[in-house]
C-alpha cells in the first residue's frame, strides 16, 4: 500500500502545472451506491489549497459535507443508482510568497464503471479563478428607485456604473 501512494504522489508531481486545483488530488473509492471522495490538503513546494466544503450531485439531490479547512472525506449516498456524479470543492488557495488568500472552486464528473466496479473521471476540473461583472461600463444613468433617467439630476443622488454620485449645480 504504501509503494502505491508513493507511486501516486510521484506522478502527480510529474503532472504539476501552474493552474492545478485542489480537484486534481481527490480519489474516489466505493461502490455505485456508497461511495466517499477523499480530499486532501496540499503542501510541500505547492501551493497551499485548503478544503472548505465538498458537494455531489447525484441526480436531482444533494450532498454536502463541510471539511473545516482540513483532509476531510465526503461520503455520498446514491440509493437511486445513477450513474454519473458531479462534485464541486470549495477551497482557500493561500500564496506562500504574498500570504493572499482566495477562495475557489472546482468540479468534476464521475461515471460508474460497472466492468471495474469503481468511478471513473469523465471531465478534467475546471477552475473558477474569479468571476468577472458583466456591462459596468454601461454609462447608464438610475435613481434610487432602479429607474432609468435620460441625464443625471441636479441635486439628487443618482447612480451611474454601479457607483453613487450627487450632482451640484
Amino acid at each position: 500500500m504504501k509503494n502505491w501512494m508513493m507511486l501516486l504522489l510521484v506522478c502527480l508531481g510529474w503532472q504539476m502545472q501552474a493552474q492545478e486545483t485542489l480537484c486534481d488530488f481527490t480519489y474516489t473509492v466505493g461502490t455505485q451506491e456508497e461511495f466517499e471522495v477523499a480530499i486532501p490538503t496540499t503542501g510541500n513546494s505547492l501551493p497551499l489549497m485548503v478544503p472548505l466544503y465538498a458537494v455531489t450531485y447525484v441526480g436531482a439531490y444533494m450532498m454536502e459535507d463541510s471539511c473545516f479547512s482540513g483532509p476531510c472525506t465526503h461520503v455520498v449516498y446514491n440509493s437511486i443508482l445513477v450513474d454519473t456524479v458531479t462534485t464541486c470543492i470549495d477551497y482557500v488557495l493561500t500564496d506562500s510568497l504574498t500570504g493572499e488568500m482566495d477562495t475557489l472552486n472546482c468540479c468534476f464528473d464521475q461515471v460508474w464503471d460497472g466492468t471495474t466496479q469503481s468511478w471513473l473521471r469523465i471531465s478534467s476540473p475546471v477552475g473558477i479563478e474569479e468571476l468577472q461583472a458583466e456591462g459596468l461600463g454601461d454609462d447608464k444613468i438610475y435613481d434610487l428607485m432602479g429607474r432609468e433617467l435620460p441625464e443625471a439630476p441636479i441635486g439628487q443622488i443618482y447612480i451611474q456604473n454601479r457607483k453613487r454620485y450627487f450632482r451640484f449645480e
